[in-house]
């Protein structure tokens, strides 16, 4: 398989997702029984995660409307709950064998990191540099997944055709939608350490 290079999502692929949702579950859980006058915070926060995992881009002011709360706060909540709070769990059940993997790989072929969430903090915690990482912006990169305008827009920036890339996720109906939409090949890396172990294993880039 002769690839130029590999795009790879972040959450749910660099590390395991199940058990650091299950973790923040139960932090986030624990923290508004004990602050239960903030319930709203928590509606606002499952409300934003289920708008942002669709498939239209998100209009936060449009958001903080029907919310009836303002950008501030909705930042502050993201910033707290969706990126702060998960990098202790995240580096804790990151995928190390598939970090080692791509390290090895950047000697060759670019690596990229390209995700629906910002990028940099959470690399940071999992000690992995790609060669070049993308998000859903809203400016940029307009759609989240499985829209393929991102992928799009990564291969006109990194002068690389769909033929030369090849993408690896942990979601059919997200990265492999986007990747077959794009007319790249796609690599499904399953939740089971077992199953993804035996996987990479075998992957020959």
């Amino acid at each position: 398989m002769k690839k130029k290079a590999l795009i790879v999502d972040l959450d749910g692929t660099l590390y395991y997702q199940k058990p650091v949702q299950i973790f923040m579950a139960a932090e986030l859980i624990g923290y508004y029984i004990l602050h239960f006058w903030r319930l709203k915070e928590l509606k606002i926060i499952a409300h934003y995660r289920a708008k942002h995992n669709g498939t239209t881009s998100l209009d936060t002011k449009t958001f903080c409307i029907e919310q009836k709360t303002d950008i501030k706060t909705l930042n502050n909540l993201i910033q707290k709950w969706l990126i702060y709070k998960p990098l202790k769990w995240i580096k804790l059940f990151a995928d190390r064998e598939l970090i080692k993997y791509l390290n090895k790989k950047q000697k060759n072929i670019f690596v990229i990191v390209y995700s629906d969430y910002e990028t940099h903090q959470k690399l940071n915690i999992l000690n992995f540099k790609p060669d070049f990482e993308f998000f859903y912006d809203m400016v940029n990169i307009c759609f989240p997944k499985p829209n393929p305008q991102g992928l799009n827009y990564i291969a006109s920036q990194l002068n690389l055709q769909a033929k030369d890339i090849l993408v690896i996720g942990d979601r059919q109906d997200k990265d492999g939608l986007a990747a077959s939409d794009f007319g790249a090949e796609f690599l499904f890396l399953p939740q089971n350490p077992i199953k993804r172990h035996q996987i990479i294993k075998k992957l020959n880039i």
